[in-house]
């Protein structure tokens, strides 16, 4: 998640509480801010309203504009507190709102529940790709699909697979490669690159006995200790876990 807090001591605070549970990145302004939400996609923002270069208003009001970040959420913080001050903050398009100081519980309780609606959101977007070509034939959106899907099992064992290689691949930039993507998928491209590629060693690990090494290299991972780090992030077990409790062999 991205912490965006121009005050040092809040800053490091939050940080402090945040990262044995979660990985957080650090902004010290708006402006910092907005450009590590386009570069870094966080699961979700937490900034303060008062904020040099860009507010969190303004700032909240970007992310939840722009078609490549509304779906991501928001929390303002503030010390500010009147109804009035509340109702700003949210009409911005924040999902949430809490004033300085507060109760540190309660913010985590804040973030679980935004990120468990993010994930079924995702989720929903996902379910709808799966079943939608097959109740109406929407051609243009299943050759589109088609190609990312044929792309990323031919290339998945190379060091081809990327969203820039995707994008080209496909004829369409960037930009438009993720809108299209998140809309059919929920997902962003780089994040449905990452889950195709552990969906497919969750079935070699399920159904063979490959070296873990192996299975990393074959689904197209740098390193086995970063497949391990992102395959438990996703399933919520090691490889070699994940394959003792679902080994079909």
């Amino acid at each position: 998640m991205l912490v965006i807090e121009d005050h040092e001591e809040w800053r490091d605070y939050l940080v402090d509480c945040l990262q044995d549970t979660y990985e957080v990145i650090e902004a010290t302004d708006g402006q910092d801010g907005w450009g590590k939400v386009l570069s870094l996609h966080p699961d979700l923002i937490i900034t303060d309203i008062k904020l040099p270069f860009i507010d969190g208003i303004k700032l909240s009001e970007k992310i939840k504009t722009d078609k490549r970040t509304r779906h991501l959420p928001v929390i303002l913080l503030t010390a500010l507190s009147s109804h009035d001050d509340q109702l700003r903050g949210l009409s911005s398009g924040a999902n949430d709102y809490l004033t300085k100081p507060f109760n540190f519980d309660i913010l985590i309780v804040k973030i679980k529940n935004l990120l468990a609606v993010h994930n079924l959101l995702k989720q929903t977007y996902s379910k709808r790709f799966t079943v939608l070509p097959a109740a109406v034939k929407v051609k243009n959106q299943e050759s589109f699909m088609s190609g990312v899907m044929r792309f990323m099992e031919e290339n998945i064992a190379s060091g081809n697979l990327n969203v820039a290689n995707l994008s080209a691949h496909l004829g369409t930039s960037r930009v438009s490669l993720y809108n299209r993507v998140l809309e059919l998928t929920g997902k962003s491209p780089i994040e449905l690159i990452t889950s195709f590629k552990l969906d497919k060693a969750a079935g070699e690990l399920s159904n063979t006995n490959t070296a873990l090494a192996q299975v990393a290299r074959e689904t197209g991972f740098a390193t086995p200790h970063y497949f391990s780090k992102i395959f438990k992030d996703k399933f919520g077990l090691l490889p070699s876990e994940y394959r003792h409790a679902h080994q079909k062999l």
